[in-house]
C-alpha cells in the first residue's frame, strides 16, 4: 500500500511538472513569437515617423493584452501580484490622461476556482473596469480595493444610467465573473462608478 502511495505521488508530481513545463513553453512561444511581431512592428512605425496613433494605440493595447496573459499563466498562485504586474503595466497610460491609482490591496482575494484561467478572468475584469473609466468617465483616480472576498474599481468620474437588463452592461465581465463562481455588480451615479467582483464566500 505504501509503495503504492509513493507511486501515485511520484506520478503526481511528475505531471504537475510536464504541466508547467509545457506552460513554460506556451510562455515563450507567446513572448518570442506575437510578442516579437508587435514590438518589431512598433519599432518599425516609430523608426519610420509613421503618424498613426489609431495603429499604435492598437500595437500597444495588444502588447499589454498579450503581457496580461502572460502575468495571469506565471502568477496565477497569487491575485494580489497579478493586479500589482496589472498596476505597473497600466500607470503609464493612466499618466497619459491625467488619472491616479489609489491602491488600496488590503488581502489576497481567494477565488472560488482557482486556476490559470480564472485568474486571467480576473485581471480581464479589472482591465476592462479601467479601460472603461480612461475611455468614458473623464475621471481623476480609479481606486482598486481588494481583501478575501472581493475585488472593487471604482472612479470619481463621470457616470451612467446602468440598463436594468443584465445584457447591456458589463456583459462579458458578467460572463468572466460567472466563469470562475463568483458575483459581479456594477453601480454608477452622476459622479461615480463602481465594478465589484464578489468571491462566492462573500455571496
Amino acid at each position: 500500500r505504501q509503495l503504492k502511495e509513493s507511486f501515485a505521488k511520484l506520478a503526481a508530481v511528475e505531471r504537475l511538472e510536464a504541466i508547467n513545463a509545457e506552460r513554460g513553453r506556451i510562455m515563450l512561444d507567446l513572448h518570442d513569437g506575437i510578442g516579437g511581431q508587435l514590438v518589431n512592428t512598433l519599432a518599425y512605425i516609430e523608426n519610420n515617423n509613421i503618424q498613426d496613433d489609431v495603429l499604435q494605440n492598437s500595437l500597444e493595447d495588444a502588447l499589454r493584452d498579450l503581457a496580461l496573459m502572460l502575468d495571469s499563466l506565471q502568477n496565477d498562485d497569487s491575485l494580489t501580484t497579478l493586479l500589482g504586474m496589472l498596476r505597473t503595466r497600466l500607470e503609464g497610460l493612466l499618466a497619459k490622461h491625467g488619472i491616479i491609482f489609489d491602491w488600496q490591496i488590503r488581502d489576497e482575494p481567494h477565488l472560488p476556482r482557482p486556476s490559470p484561467s480564472g485568474s486571467l478572468h480576473v485581471a480581464r475584469i479589472v482591465q476592462e473596469a479601467i479601460t472603461n473609466v480612461i475611455k468614458h468617465a473623464n475621471a481623476t483616480t480609479i481606486t482598486v480595493y481588494a481583501d478575501q472576498y472581493r475585488i472593487a474599481v471604482s472612479d470619481d468620474g463621470r457616470g451612467f444610467e446602468v440598463p436594468k437588463s443584465e445584457n447591456q452592461t458589463g456583459i462579458g465581465m458578467k460572463r468572466r465573473a460567472e466563469a470562475i463562481g463568483a458575483g459581479l455588480q456594477i453601480v454608477s451615479t452622476a459622479s461615480s462608478t463602481s465594478v465589484t467582483l464578489e468571491m462566492a464566500e462573500a455571496l
